[in-house]
């Protein structure tokens, strides 16, 4: 499968990410124990990219996120207007399967438009 995608490995997707985020609400997010995509270098990466909503994301601060449903900490989130970034703790490369609750919880509150993911009710 690697060699499926041998293409597209040296190749920049960033003016893709860009135009994205320039024009609809993005959430990305990364489990805290992703040995492929490490959550620092996609931080980095997303730190990288050029737009407006990127640069008030970076003044962000990260908030403590806590699950809805028993108050328990899952990680946290950074998010401007309309750029989400979410690191899920106890999680890998496959956040759903690991982290089904967490995951549920963060898509729920991206569509809701949740801007304070500390609270818990």
């Amino acid at each position: 499968m690697y060699m499926d995608f041998w293409n597209d490995i040296s190749v920049s997707f960033a003016s893709d990410a860009e135009y994205c985020i320039q024009n609809t609400r993005v959430l990305i997010y990364n489990g805290q124990d992703d040995f492929l995509i490490n959550s620092m270098g996609a931080e980095r990466w997303i730190g990288a990219l050029d737009t407006p909503e990127i640069q008030a994301w970076q003044k962000a601060s990260k908030q403590t996120w806590k699950i809805k449903s028993n108050s328990s900490v899952i990680g946290t989130m950074q998010l401007s207007d309309e750029f989400f970034f979410g690191i899920v703790n106890v999680a890998g490369h496959m956040v759903p399967k690991d982290q089904a609750p967490s995951a549920k919880d963060m898509i729920d509150r991206f569509i809701a438009n949740d801007k304070d993911w500390s609270k818990t009710s």
